[in-house]
């Protein structure tokens, strides 16, 4: 929801129309970071228009660690979301990182122990 409601506030109703927002570099490009979708369903987004090299703000929930989404640098507006328990199962992410700089982000609920990095 706040995920949603940040996209609409920066780029208004519809990205794709939004003069603020970009688009996938070439063609091989956007066929690469749509393919990390596979097998995927998206939380929010997945709008796509190959013509114009467009890919919506997406969330992707629950990808497992192993999942391509995870493993590639994607260059794109995809958001893999990674729930774990607690903050130990979120350890190995952490340490991927240290070996592949990219990004997480470490959300946590204020009741309760679930955490979620991305």
């Amino acid at each position: 929801e706040d995920i949603l409601r940040f996209s609409t506030e920066f780029y208004g109703p519809d990205p794709k129309s939004s003069p603020d927002y970009g688009r996938i570099i070439n063609q091989r490009h956007f066929n690469r970071v749509m393919a990390l979708l596979d097998g995927y369903t998206a939380a929010l987004g997945e709008q796509s228009d190959a013509s114009q090299r467009y890919i919506a703000p997406t969330v992707v929930k629950d990808v497992p660690p192993h999942a391509r989404l995870m493993q590639e640098e994607i260059f794109g507006p995809l958001l893999p979301i990674v729930t774990v328990s607690d903050i130990d199962d979120a350890n190995p992410l952490h340490q991927r990182e240290r070996e592949a700089p990219g990004a997480l982000r470490l959300l946590l609920q204020q009741e309760g122990d679930k955490a979620n990095a991305g």
